[in-house]
């Protein structure tokens, strides 16, 4: 979960926030995020066994607020007893060691019914090192369980089929007649086995679903295995079906007749296609909630430039307007050391400024900020040269495009430093059409991007930076050699061709 979902779920609203109508409708609109992925969130404090719960609870679970508690007591109480040892001893541990944890254990709802839950947790260590707080996301898998579970039993009965005869089992002769069908494929039909023997597949199908199993019967009888999923029309409704046709052979191999055994897969489609959409959905949604991060990253940096740093630099000409009408020297000293107090602050806000939002970015353009971020941070720090590139071309770019580019030549930098081991860099920004595309290329030794962030986590920030990009209607390329170093592509259109 990112740190912007946990400010969502926060009750201790930043005041540079809370006071600010722009940061209360974005605060809002995270929560309205957490109930449109249909997902129960928790913020528990295992210092003072405190849990805050957000989210569909009510809808998934039947329980009130007060009902879910604000403890772990209940929590534990609902655990399934044959889940209880093993989800205790990982939760432990993983307090213990300060680390996440990902558990999948069953969970009661206000009825007695028991909801298999998915249960992440994400831990947050304070600066004494204690466990400060645990973010964590539950949601209910029961339905992907019910679904396994049904496929499984479903591959189970065509292991089966000859005590089963689950599927759809025919024969058809030389002259392409049914000379067999069992009971299930009866059922389809609506027919008895008297009804359909003798009769070809242009009799009981018709014309145009005929054509179809013809198709794949020409196969089968020039001596093929026909291995595949079909649809076909029957009775006036769809059906998807895994068809598996086989030529029946003398020893000479003469096909003398041909077997089939048809799955009805039409169920297991219609997963796939929620679960496709599902994850379309959520693609989407990660995309906004990054774009929304760099919104609000915006509006906090806005406020803290123009009212802390502000007031700060008025105390600070006050001070020293005190220390010039002062003659006590010890006095003197002492504004004077506030004097520099004062100034310390400062650096520190402009530098989370930076970090939250690069004022470059609005002033001077994508390619002057990356280049004046890079050699600050890059070369300057690093001793990594970057040549920053420009066709000159006209690149209009809104300013999430904009943002989501800049973080991006960002990350893709900051990977270099860590891991590439190269000496200089090639950002090149160009115009493609409809598109704007840039480049991040590096002579250092190569890596697998995948699997460094798999093993480091350093992948997580460029991945997010690739939802949103994709949520824009652009995309993240990437090429790695060992020899040429690695390439990465962000492509993203220009205004007036966004993705709506």
């Amino acid at each position: 979960m990112s740190e912007i979902e946990s400010f969502a779920m926060s009750e201790e609203v930043p005041k540079s926030v809370e006071s600010g109508q722009e940061g209360m409708v974005m605060l809002e609109r995270f929560r309205g995020v957490i109930q449109a992925l249909g997902q129960i969130v928790y913020d528990w404090k295992p210092l003072v066994d405190e849990v805050v719960w957000e989210g569909d609870y009510t809808g998934i679970l039947g329980y009130t607020k007060e009902e879910m508690g604000t403890d772990t007591a209940r929590w534990i109480h609902r655990i399934h007893a044959d889940d209880f040892d093993r989800v205790m001893a990982e939760v432990d541990c993983a307090t213990r060691e300060r680390r996440n944890y990902d558990l999948v254990y069953r969970f009661c709802d206000k009825w007695g019914t028991y909801h298999w839950m998915h249960d992440r947790g994400v831990t947050f260590v304070n600066a004494q090192g204690q466990l400060e707080r645990i973010i964590g996301v539950f949601i209910d898998i029961t339905s992907t369980k019910d679904a396994e579970e049904e496929l499984r039993a479903s591959e189970n009965k065509f292991r089966s089929i000859t005590q089963n005869a689950a599927d759809y089992i025919f024969i058809k002769d030389s002259h392409r007649r049914y000379c067999f069908i069992n009971k299930a494929m009866e059922q389809l039909l609506g027919c008895t086995e008297s009804e359909i023997l003798g009769k070809t597949s242009q009799d009981v199908f018709g014309d145009e679903q005929s054509k179809i199993i013809n198709q794949v019967d020409d196969r089968t009888f020039a001596g093929e295995v026909v291995n595949e999923i079909k649809s076909l029309i029957i009775v006036g409704q769809e059906f998807h079906f895994h068809t598996v046709q086989t030529p029946l052979t003398y020893e000479d191999g003469t096909v003398t007749s041909i077997m089939g055994i048809v799955r009805d897969i039409t169920k297991r489609k219609k997963i796939e296609e929620q679960s496709q959409a599902y994850q379309h959905r959520l693609k989407r949604l990660t995309s906004e909630l990054t774009l929304a991060e760099e919104r609000l990253k915006k509006v906090l940096a806005v406020q803290l430039h123009d009212n802390i740093c502000q007031e700060l630099a008025m105390m600070r000409v006050e001070v020293a307007r005190l220390g010039k009408d002062v003659n006590d020297q010890g006095v003197r000293s002492r504004l004077e050391a506030i004097y520099d107090s004062i100034e310390h602050v400062i650096d520190q806000a402009q530098n989370i400024t930076t970090e939250l939002s690069y004022p470059a970015l609005t002033l001077l353009g994508l390619d002057e900020a990356i280049r004046k971020w890079a050699e600050t941070e890059i070369t300057v720090k690093y001793g990594i040269r970057v040549d920053v590139q420009d066709d000159g071309e006209s690149k209009p770019l809104s300013e999430d495009v904009q943002a989501v580019l800049f973080r991006g030549v960002r990350e893709l930098l900051t990977n270099v430093v860590k891991h590439a081991g190269a000496k200089n860099v090639l950002v090149r920004i160009d115009r493609q059409g409809k598109d704007v595309m840039v480049r991040v290329r590096d002579d250092g030794v190569g890596m697998d991007f995948d699997q460094e962030a798999d093993n480091t986590g350093s992948g997580f920030g460029i991945l997010s930076v690739a939802e949103a990009i994709e949520g824009l209607g652009g995309r993240l390329e990437y090429e790695s050699n060992s020899k040429q170093g690695c390439c990465a592509k962000i492509t993203a259109p220009l205004v007036n061709h966004l993705v709506e």
